[in-house]
């Protein structure tokens, strides 16, 4: 990559080491093609790709054979906030050969991907909050330098839990479907270039906004406005209540079971009482249009039922409060997954997983010949996914985008409408 031309597709490869387990150290910024760095929200490791044109078969001459690393500094030029970021080389794909080059695929994974397999939690854990085990296992299970860990936001409880054999993510994520706080119920373990994050949803929205972009189709000689233009943005996923209501996305019920003391208690859980405090814009996705019951999709408590043994041993033992959390989380996660998008911005060192982000979602209007504000669709956005990618001397990022919410108004049911009852009935 030059530095001659700097555009908002420039960046600065400053460290692309291949390094075996022999010892050898090489240099391999010259022969790649292509290369990829992946984030994702539900993931809890950074991967990536590079696809290099190998005149001299590194794969022979050094014994290629999944022991080795790629170390990587990669920075906008002149903005000094570089991603640095060793990867473990753990396959190889793609190999052909075009005139004596072998052109081949290195897939890379963060070591602790590697490592997580290969060890096995049996521990109990007593009288401490979810976010301090998980703490404890990337500290003292996986090993990971301090300084890898980005931001774990404190829960709430006292919780005695045995993890029973499982991996360091197997137990990290079995314990995030159960974290709590004051700040939310919704916990994400995920990688990004800060390191390793344990966040809470609500705690993600309520961080500032990481830029505003447009989706203009028109471009302009303003390098910072160029920067946050959707050159691509489609809509992949709309709405499917069949699978949200099944879900529990807009109710749900929690039913628990204390054998001490013989006591079943149901808890309802309505996830109208998420608006203005748990979603991302202003305005849920769908209203409280009723059906032949006469109940509506906020109150159909059997679209989603679960059944907890609360207390079972001990009553002295901190017990488990899912009520708490339990609908909640699966509410907010459904939503969340009712509205995505994919596009594609100029490359940005700084744009990561978890970020929020503002989107003016423009719409042609046939009538008036112009470009209308699409109010419904335009608002904030978590950014779920971003691939890094890197041809040649262009960077691009393709982000996916995800939202609960609208920031225009839901339309007002009309449940006493005579046409309207005809037709739920018939």
């Amino acid at each position: 990559m030059t530095e001659a031309l700097h555009t908002t597709y420039s960046y600065k490869l400053s460290k692309a080491n291949l390094y075996t387990s022999g010892g050898q150290v090489l240099d391999i910024s010259k022969v790649i093609i292509e290369m990829n760095l992946y984030e994702d929200l539900f993931s809890p490791c950074m991967t990536g790709t590079i696809r290099l044109g190998d005149g001299s078969d590194m794969i022979s001459t050094f014994r290629l054979h999944g022991n080795e690393f790629i170390e990587l500094e990669l920075d906008k030029p002149t903005l000094n906030k570089p991603i640095k970021k060793v990867f473990r080389i753990y396959k190889i794909s793609d190999r052909d050969s075009d005139g004596g080059v072998q052109n081949y695929t290195l897939h890379l994974c963060s070591e602790e991907m590697i490592l997580s397999p290969q060890v096995m939690i049996s521990k109990s854990y007593k009288g401490l909050n979810i976010s301090s085990m998980v703490n404890d296992i990337l500290l003292n299970y996986l090993k990971v330098d301090s300084k890898k860990i980005g931001y774990i936001t404190q829960t709430s409880g006292s919780y005695d839990i045995i993890i029973p054999r499982m991996n360091p993510f197997e137990a990290i994520m079995w314990l995030g479907t159960r974290a709590y706080s004051s700040k939310g119920t919704l916990y994400f373990f995920y990688e990004n270039r800060d390191g390793f994050n344990f966040a809470s949803y609500e705690d993600l929205l309520a961080r500032p906004t990481y830029a505003k972009y447009t989706n203009s189709d028109k471009t302009t000689n303003d390098v910072v406005t160029n920067s946050y233009t959707f050159t691509f943005l489609k809509v992949i996923e709309d709405f499917d209540i069949m699978k949200a209501s099944r879900y529990g996305s807009f109710s749900s019920s929690l039913n628990t079971l204390d054998i001490i003391t013989k006591q079943f208690k149901p808890f309802n859980f309505n996830s109208v009482s998420l608006k203005n405090t748990g979603i991302l814009n202003k305005e849920v996705t769908l209203n409280g249009f009723k059906n032949r019951f006469g109940t509506t999709f906020y109150d159909s408590y059997s679209n989603m039922m679960k059944y907890v043994v609360v207390k079972d041993s001990d009553p002295n033992v901190n017990p488990a409060v899912p009520q708490d959390w339990m609908c909640q989380t699966i509410s907010k996660l459904g939503q969340l997954h009712l509205f995505k998008m994919i596009g594609t911005v100029p490359g940005d060192i700084l744009l990561k997983t978890g970020t929020v982000i503002e989107i003016e979602v423009q719409m042609y209007n046939p009538q008036t010949k112009a470009v209308d504000l699409n109010s419904v669709r335009s608002g904030k956005y978590l950014v779920s996914a971003v691939n890094h990618r890197f041809i040649g001397d262009i960077y691009t990022c393709s982000i996916e985008l995800l939202s609960d919410s609208i920031s225009d108004y839901m339309p007002v049911p009309v449940n006493n409408s005579t046409k309207l009852n005809e037709l739920i009935k018939s």
